[in-house]
Order: C-alpha cells, then structure tokens, then sequence
C-alpha cells in the first residue's frame, strides 16, 4: 500500500509520475509488509537488494526470524549437552582406568616386598634345617603361595584391561621371575640352582636399566647362586648374593609400573 501522501513506503520519497510498484517486504525479525515503491528504487533494489522469491534465499530469510533463533539456541543447547556428556564419560573411564592401574601397581608392589622379604627369612633359617619334619615344608609352601595369591588378582585385571598390551606381558615375566626367585631360596641342588637363576637373569637382561653393584666385585654375582655344591645356600657370601639379588628384582616394580600407567585401558564403563 502507499503512504497516504503519495510517497514511498521505504524511503519516504515522493512517488513521482512513474509508476508505482506495490513490493513485499521481509523485516529482520520475519515480518512482512506490502508497500508501494517507485519504479527507480524497485530497479535499486533488483541491483542491490535480496530476492525472497529464490527458495534459498527465503530459507535464509526464515532463519532470521525469532522462531529460527530460538531453534538455533535449542539446536546448541543439545550440542552441549551431547558433548557434556561425551566429556563426562571419558573423564569417568580416565579416573577409571587411573584407579585401576594404582590398584594393581600398589598391589604388585606390596606383595613383592612381603614374599621376598619370607624368601631371604627362609634363607637366614638355612636350607639344611627345612628338608625334615612339617614345619619346614609349610614355610617353603608359604612363600610361594603368597605370590600365587597375587597372581590370581593380578591377572584377571591384566586380562580384561590390558590384553595384549606391553604392561601384560612384562607382567608375566615378572611374575615368572619372582616365582623361581622364591623357589632359589630353599632348593639344593646345584641343576635346580642353575635353572632358576637363568630365568631371573635373563629376564633382568631385557628389562632391567642397571643392576645393583654386587657385594663382591671380583666374583660373578650369577656363578655365586648358581651354586653346583649343596648347602651353598647356608654360607655368609650366597645369603649376600641372594639379598642383591632381591634388591635388583624389586628395583623392576618401578619399570613395570611405568609400563602399566602407559598402557591404554580397554573394556571400560
């Protein structure tokens, strides 16, 4: 419609002889108005203006009106809430997977500290004194049990989390070399003797940084427990071996909790 003084509904101008063109004029917040403008500004706004005939153009119109903004903040809203939660999860799996890990790394190293420290307490009573009566062969039976009963913790963990993973199997390594650390601590055969040592041995070779200097550095601290003779065991220098030994097998749960608190942890939630 035209202004009642005959001038335009967009600029105010006067209509002038041309001839008037009635346009439909879109609003920021949506509204539409019919106005009548002048031929020369109808071909200003051809040139310049939007053209809400075009179906993309109308789709841009429509998403400046009050209803599309409220869309827009609901459409973010949800965005926010699906990330917060997304969030929320994986920070829940880290604190998870962190709990986890402690649990087992405090685990490992308690009871590593308690059976070796029953394996030197067996050496200290001396071999010879354990090969009669009941008592003996419950104290032998003791010392590995208590790293049994770690095992059977640890290993169904290690299983579900880290399966396949480089923490799982310098787990069983470990494990293996503990368990013929603690058999060294009260068998008497030089073959048996030899074995076990091995075992311990070349697991340090892989995993192992440094060794502790040994108590005697002009003997070869492996030739010592490796001991052929019987009651080697019961002299002052295998004991002092074996104690090095113990302590250079303990200095590994700083390695393999290293390896734990870097392995990724899976089947979480």
């Amino acid at each position: 419609m035209s202004d009642d003084s005959g001038r335009s509904g967009l600029s105010g101008e006067l209509l002038d002889a041309d001839a008037p063109a009635e346009v439909t004029v879109v609003l920021v917040d949506g509204t539409r108005l019919r106005v009548d403008i002048s031929a020369a500004e109808q071909a200003r706004l051809k040139r310049t203006g939007t053209d809400v005939t075009n179906p993309g153009r109308r789709a841009w119109a429509f998403v400046r009106t009050p209803a599309a903004r409220a869309a827009r903040w609901a459409l973010a809203a949800a965005a926010v809430a699906v990330f917060g939660n997304w969030l929320a999860d994986r920070y829940a799996d880290r604190q998870e997977a962190h709990d986890i890990k402690t649990a087992l790394i405090t685990t490992i190293s308690r009871a590593s500290v308690q059976t070796t420290d029953q394996a030197f307490d067996l050496v200290n009573a001396g071999v010879r004194s354990q090969w009669r009566g009941v008592d003996p062969v419950v104290e032998r039976n003791r010392v590995t049990a208590a790293w049994k009963s770690t095992e059977a913790e640890i290993d169904p963990l290690m299983w579900r989390y880290f399966d396949g993973s480089a923490a799982e199997r310098h787990w069983y390594e470990y494990r293996q070399a503990m368990y013929d650390f603690l058999r060294l601590s009260y068998v008497d055969r030089g073959s048996d003797r030899a074995a076990l040592t091995h075992v311990v041995r070349d697991y340090l070779d892989r995993y192992a940084a440094r060794e502790l200097p040994p108590p005697d550095p002009d003997r070869d601290p492996w030739e010592v427990l490796a001991c052929p003779k019987r009651h080697c065991s019961e002299r002052g220098t295998w004991r002092a071996h074996y104690l090095w030994l113990e302590l250079t097998l303990l200095g590994q749960r700083g390695r393999l909790s290293r390896d734990l608190a870097a392995a990724k942890a899976d089947n979480l939630g």
